[in-house]
């Protein structure tokens, strides 16, 4: 390992030493097998001169190590599929991935895994994504592996006084910033660093949501990190408690009831109640419920559709739950063409649905 600060002869010397070393020691290097990993800290980038052992080029790229990882986690695959056309459960095909696949597939990935081309990242991320459609479970990806193995790395060094690079990270310092402003660590009661991370007791909507950014430095340089964010996550009230205005719909027709969420931040999940609780709708051929928008649709209504429907809105982060005021549905026997439309619910009519 060596420091590239104006000239590059520093760092060409102590590879030559090494090649030299080797020899003296009857030590054979296989120049097809040794990579080099720059870490490039500068803001004006340059493509460093190719270093030379016994007159081969030592490779850059990481193309031939991906293809290897590739071709030995796709033979494993098979395997995998087979245990799946067993059925064994999912939490024995994630042990068999984790111990046979993963552990071939990101094999040293704290080495090349922030060095790989995106050609071949996508390449890694495809395998891993068809692993698991397999296990039927998400699996973590490389970048994600990637990060985790690198930071556990990182803090054992950190706790090895002995490594050649605790000295060198232990002295490294770290500031964080939100919106752009520094954070003051010194005023600030809830906030506080450890190992360089920011950690923040009794959160606060107003005060703690934004943008964070570290900027780590010693006497090398500095660098910043990516940008991460805090939102929280809340589930207002529906505005109209009275009872929203009837809809009326002819037998046969098909209609739609829109839920209108309230203001929200978070994932939600929808449901409706059928005039008193707990009889909620069961979605079956005719009624189908979407949790993009919390709509319900109703197909080829019937007498047995009548009554009134409310809407449940819950929020899978902070566990709230709203309900609408309930929207009377009304079957109308008049044989008129025209449909009545609440402002209230939203109301669509649709004629000819059939969700079967």
């Amino acid at each position: 390992m060596g420091c590239i600060k104006d000239s590059e002869e520093e760092y060409r010397s102590l590879v030559r030493d090494f090649v030299v070393w080797c020899h003296r020691n009857s030590l054979q290097l296989n120049t097809s097998k040794t990579k080099e990993l720059v870490i490039d800290f500068r803001r004006e980038r340059g493509s460093p001169r190719p270093v030379l052992i016994g007159g081969e080029e030592v490779e850059l790229d990481w193309t031939s190590n991906t293809k290897q990882l590739y071709k030995k986690a796709q033979i494993r695959m098979y395997y995998l599929r087979r245990l799946r056309s067993f059925n064994i459960c999912g939490k024995l095909l994630r042990l068999f991935y984790q111990s046979v696949v993963a552990s071939v597939l990101l094999h040293a990935v704290v080495c090349w895994g922030g060095s790989i081309s995106k050609t071949d990242l996508s390449q890694l991320e495809k395998q891993i994504r068809r692993a698991s459609s397999v296990v039927g479970t998400r699996l973590d990806s490389l970048a994600a592996v990637a990060q985790r193995r690198t930071l556990q790395k990182l803090e054992d060094i950190m706790d090895n006084t002995r490594h050649p690079l605790h000295i060198v990270i232990s002295s490294q310092e770290s500031r964080w910033s939100l919106n752009g402003t520094l954070i003051d660590l010194g005023s600030d009661y809830r906030r506080h660093m450890s190992g360089g991370s920011l950690i923040i007791r009794n959160l606060d909507k107003d005060q703690d949501s934004g943008m964070y950014q570290c900027t780590a430095f010693n006497t090398l340089g500095s660098i910043l990190s990516r940008r991460a964010s805090i939102h929280f996550a809340y589930l207002d009230s529906f505005k109209t408690q009275s009872v929203r205005s009837a809809v009326n719909v002819r037998e046969g027709q098909g209609v739609v009831l829109l839920c209108g969420a309230p203001p929200h931040s978070g994932e939600l999940i929808f449901a409706w109640i059928f005039n008193e609780y707990p009889y909620s709708v069961q979605q079956d051929s005719r009624r189908f419920i979407s949790q993009e928008t919390g709509s319900l649709y109703i197909a080829k209504v019937e007498p047995s559709d009548v009554g009134n429907y409310t809407c449940v809105v819950n929020n899978t982060v902070t566990k709230q739950k709203v309900l609408s005021s309930p929207t009377p549905l009304v079957l109308r026997s008049d044989g008129k063409n025209n449909n009545t439309f609440s402002q209230d619910a939203s109301i669509t009519v649709f004629f000819g649905i059939n969700l079967s």
